[in-house]
């Protein structure tokens, strides 16, 4: 027999071999024994809750949450549609490693518990939210007056700086199949004290907040950093909050709200 032969004969019992075996792993993996061995199966969504927070069930509390902006241009939530990390006070309870979104437009938060085919999408009772991150913001429900609403809290201190996020909604293009357009997420500005708000939009509306002898220190710190309103990060408004607090005075000249 020459080597050739003997080399188609081994790579005939190879294939054959290989053949038997898959053949093997297909009704293995097909079978009820396979499959059951291979499948994961997703956990229900009372049995997450359980191992994250024991039997404290408050959080399956609300309303299902339904997607009704797909057909919009834009979206209503605070920076964007994805899901973030978060922290949630619900009945003076604080939960920490959630996925949620903030819905500014409807001033509601989106809660979403579970995992695989467990996934569940809920909207928690706003009465009952006292504040929760989102990302690296913190927002906090704060009664001014009449008006009960959630603010950034951006700096807390002697004097708070609060930021009010919103968005505006339009009718659409009706030659288009959008049913609303949703602006970019906009906001108003202020020093928060003695349950008061002061207006600010500017550097120049900002230092009229302060006691007037000590308005240059303010205004020269703020040039020395190149601290922009507009754009200012929030880390930048903290420090800069600590540097004025020692000029803030009891009785600031209060600008009209807007």
């Amino acid at each position: 027999m020459s080597l050739g032969n003997c080399f188609s004969l081994n790579n005939i019992y190879v294939n054959r071999l290989w053949f038997t075996q898959l053949v093997f792993l297909f009704f293995f993996l097909t079978s009820p024994l396979g499959a059951s061995g291979q499948e994961k199966k997703s956990k229900s969504i009372d049995e997450i809750l359980l191992e994250q927070f024991g039997y404290d069930q408050i959080l399956l509390n609300g309303r299902q949450y339904v997607n009704k902006y797909h057909l919009d241009k834009g979206h209503p939530f605070f920076l964007t549609d994805q899901l973030q990390d978060g922290t949630l006070v619900l009945h003076n309870k604080s939960y920490s490693g959630l996925k949620l979104m903030y819905n500014l437009y409807e001033e509601n938060v989106v809660l979403v518990l579970g995992e695989g085919s467990s996934l569940t999408a809920l909207l928690p009772p706003v009465d009952y939210i006292s504040e929760f991150t989102i990302g690296n913001s913190h927002f906090k429900k704060i009664a001014i007056e009449d008006e009960v609403k959630f603010y950034e809290v951006v700096y807390d201190g002697k004097v708070a700086v609060l930021y009010d996020w919103y968005k505006k909604r339009s009718e659409s293009d009706h030659a288009s199949l959008m049913a609303f357009e949703y602006s970019m997420d906009k906001k108003k500005t202020y020093l928060f004290y003695d349950n008061q708000l002061f207006s600010y939009k500017s550097k120049g509306s900002f230092i009229k907040l302060f006691n007037p002898n000590q308005k240059k220190a303010i205004k020269d710190y703020i040039k020395k950093n190149k601290i922009l309103f507009k754009t200012t990060s929030n880390q930048e408004m903290k420090k800069l909050l600590a540097f004025c607090e020692e000029y803030w005075i009891n009785k600031p000249v209060k600008t009209k709200k807007d």
